[in-house]
């Protein structure tokens, strides 16, 4: 029998039968594939990743190992990217992986203009952070049609490239302090946003996620 199940997923015939048990006594296969896509979490190249999953496998393979905790494998991961590519990078393996403990949905939002490519990026962070879910602004736009009319958001009812070429005169303001979004056109009516994400833009802070790994303490509040 031939066997079609991709080759990074495959358990590797020197390793035997040795599996990963996570915190709820859950068991699964060791895959050398899932530990090198959850290093890629922390930014390096996939092949350095996958080197330094293979350097892992390697390690279990030799001292024959059948049984290892996630929290075990999860320092021992930590210990080869700091010998194999730095301590920086172990340290924010180490910290991604306490804030994948949290329990917390972890929601990233990608700003720009039509076109720059948001949807890509957006698919492309999703798979080295392990985000199974990605929404997009038209679907969000179609949610926001059905509650918003016409008359009172016309830009909403038409496509980005369409309400540009219909005036392209019109400039959309966001007054942060203030609280409320006007329009060259006399649209004007107030928001609502979380002091959070208001005082990001005013302050500067443009990576909420990078701010959420380094505040190692606030990841242990929530744990």
């Amino acid at each position: 029998m031939v066997s079609h199940m991709p080759i990074d997923l495959r358990m590797d015939a020197g390793l035997g039968h040795c599996v990963v048990v996570d915190r709820l006594g859950n068991t699964l296969p060791f895959s050398k594939g899932i530990l090198a896509t959850s290093i890629l979490a922390t930014g390096i190249e996939t092949p350095r990743a996958y080197e330094v999953a293979r350097t892992i496998q390697d390690r279990l393979v030799r001292e024959q190992t059948d049984r290892i905790d996630s929290d075990a494998l999860t320092l021992v991961t930590a210990q080869q990217i700091e010998q194999l590519v730095s301590k920086e990078i172990a340290d924010s393996y180490m910290l991604w992986r306490k804030a994948r403990r949290i329990g917390r949905p972890i929601i990233i939002s990608t700003l720009g203009s039509s076109g720059v490519g948001k949807s890509t990026l957006a698919t492309r962070l999703a798979l080295r952070l392990g985000i199974n879910r990605v929404v997009t602004t038209d679907a969000i736009r179609e949610v926001l049609r059905t509650v918003i009319p016409a008359s009172v958001l016309p830009e909403l009812h038409v496509s980005s490239y369409e309400a540009i070429e219909s005036d392209p005169s019109i400039e959309l303001s966001i007054d942060v302090d203030k609280l409320r979004v006007s329009s060259t056109s006399g649209l004007d009516f107030p928001v609502t946003m979380p002091d959070s994400a208001r005082d990001a833009p005013i302050s500067g802070r443009w990576d909420p996620i990078q701010e959420l790994i380094d505040n190692d303490a606030l990841l242990d509040y929530f744990q």
